[in-house]
């Protein structure tokens, strides 16, 4: 019986391989090894001719150069003629050569030359990404302002609302309201260690101090299809961005400095928010 059975089911399996294969009448042969015998020129098409091309910047450049007539090869040569006289009368007065330091033999004068405006302090280093950064945000920030300026549409109202809840900050008042709403709300739930999803749900409630949290959830655009929103679990950060700051405290001066310039802004900020006597231990977040 046994055999019968497994003679019928090999039967069934190579009948529905059989039925998968759709043939041609005329030669007998699958459509799909038909497929397969394209010419070269059509290999070319199916290959290189897809429909969600992407096309580069450079690509999009060339085109824009063929269109009026430029001549793009000529002009790439002379663009790099005038970058390596830039380079060589940046660095005359240095021995800096592009062998034994590339970065700096191209961007050390312009380093040393840049000056921040007053309203850029804020920037820490000054390198090309940052200072674009700042740009595009200034850039952006202006168009924010005479859209909600020039317009009186619902969305430009729902803009203006925004724009403004970030540009006034809240009271101190309001600020230490809030501080102890969580403070005291992530007591009570500590007291019961079935509220432990509670505890992580209260967290990430507010965004100021969600990142912290063991879980951090957020509502983000999907990276393969920014017109979808999901859902986004990640990890906690650290407090500080250098990292090498929680291992060389011990031993690296300037570690040692800022772990102990650190550690004041804390204590200064927990004192402004709970008082003198706030009983807290601000070393207890950088350990």
């Amino acid at each position: 019986m046994k055999a019968q059975n497994n003679t019928k089911r090999k039967r069934k399996i190579n009948n529905s391989k059989n039925k998968t294969v759709k043939k041609d009448n005329n030669n007998n042969k699958p459509i799909l090894s038909q497929s397969l015998n394209l010419s070269k020129e059509q290999k070319d098409i199916v290959c290189k001719n897809y429909f969600n091309k992407y096309d580069t910047f450079e690509d999009k450049i060339e085109e824009l150069f063929k269109k009026n007539n430029i001549d793009f090869s000529s002009t790439i040569r002379n663009l790099d003629k005038e970058l390596l006289h830039d380079f060589r009368k940046a660095a005359i007065v240095t021995k800096i050569t592009p062998q034994n330091d590339f970065y700096s033999y191209i961007n050390d004068k312009w380093l040393k030359d840049y000056q921040l405006q007053e309203g850029q302090k804020y920037i820490v280093q000054i390198d090309n990404f940052r200072i674009t950064q700042d740009k595009v945000f200034r850039e952006l920030l202006e168009i924010v302002e005479n859209y909600i300026k020039d317009n009186k549409t619902p969305l430009a109202k729902n803009m203006k609302n925004y724009y403004d809840s970030i540009v006034k900050q809240n009271t101190l008042k309001q600020s230490t309201y809030y501080a102890n709403y969580f403070v005291n709300n992530v007591d009570e739930l500590r007291k019961d260690k079935n509220n432990f999803w509670k505890l992580l749900g209260l967290i990430n409630y507010n965004e100021i101090i969600s990142w912290s949290s063991p879980f951090v959830w957020s509502l983000n655009p999907d990276d393969k299809n920014p017109k979808i929103y999901r859902c986004y679990i990640d990890g906690p950060k650290l407090s500080l961005n250098d990292i090498n700051i929680y291992f060389d405290y011990k031993t690296d001066e300037y570690a040692k400095k800022y772990k102990k310039r650190f550690l004041q802004y804390l204590e200064d900020l927990f004192t402004i928010t709970f008082g003198e006597k706030h009983g807290y231990n601000v070393e207890d977040i950088f350990e």
